[in-house]
């Protein structure tokens, strides 16, 4: 029960108190962000999932669900998971001491240079956002929002509690101003317990610097304007 209660609480602070997950938590999306990015601009990331779609129409039938729903678009969305996945385990691993110690220092540093990474294509590529959308993958994913504007940990959070009576009334009774937090952030599921909420922009600023950049606001700032969120 003590863990479950320590759990939700983590993911509503996005483990705040729990520096080695959360700088991980964070490298995980920006990888993800970052892998993105390269398929706009390197032409043999796109030429894999076109291949692959072509193998896919030559070896399965085209009356199976492989063929109905394959595409290069879903196999580079696919490619951007596996990939951030496989990035983030090595980042773990490369950050890992024995008896699993975190190397916390060294690991933020490189969540930084991620960070950076992303500023640095901005810079190249002013019209990023316009070249995206162009490429048009038809991602539902909000890659540019989470961690960036959007908290999806903790809405992910609350779309289970929500569904259990005993559970909704505990995280509304001890964590109530973190459920406003997280509306206010665009959660649908923090919106169906509290209804819609909003704050001024300087605190959404503040809460999405905090949870986000751990309190860098210069940061914060640059990549959610790069990304389009100024008016959020």
């Amino acid at each position: 029960m003590m863990d479950i209660k320590k759990l939700i609480k983590h993911m509503l602070t996005y483990f705040d108190s729990d520096e080695p997950r959360k700088i991980i938590l964070l490298a995980s999306t920006a990888y993800r962000r970052v892998c993105k990015m390269m398929s706009v601009f390197i032409p043999e990331i796109t030429t894999s999932a076109e291949t692959k779609h072509l193998l896919t129409r030559w070896q399965a039938s085209e009356f199976s669900w492989r063929q109905i729903f394959s595409s290069p678009e879903g196999n580079l969305i696919r490619d951007f998971e596996h990939i951030s996945m496989i990035a983030t385990a090595n980042f773990v691993k490369r950050f890992t001491e024995k008896e699993y110690k975190f190397k916390t220092a060294l690991a933020r540093h490189h969540l930084n240079e991620l960070w950076s990474t992303e500023l640095s294509v901005f810079d190249k590529y002013p019209n990023y956002l316009q070249l995206m959308k162009e490429r048009d993958y038809g991602e539902l994913h909000p890659t540019e929002a989470i961690d960036i504007v959007y908290d999806d940990l903790a809405h992910g959070c609350l779309c289970v509690l929500k569904k259990h009576p005993k559970w909704k009334k505990y995280v509304l009774e001890n964590h109530h101003d973190l459920v406003i937090d997280t509306a206010a952030l665009g959660s649908w599921s923090a919106q169906d317990m509290v209804g819609h909420c909003e704050k001024p922009k300087e605190i959404l600023d503040f809460i999405r610097a905090q949870r986000f950049f751990f309190g860098n606001k210069e940061i914060y700032t640059v990549l959610s304007k790069n990304y389009g969120y100024t008016s959020h």
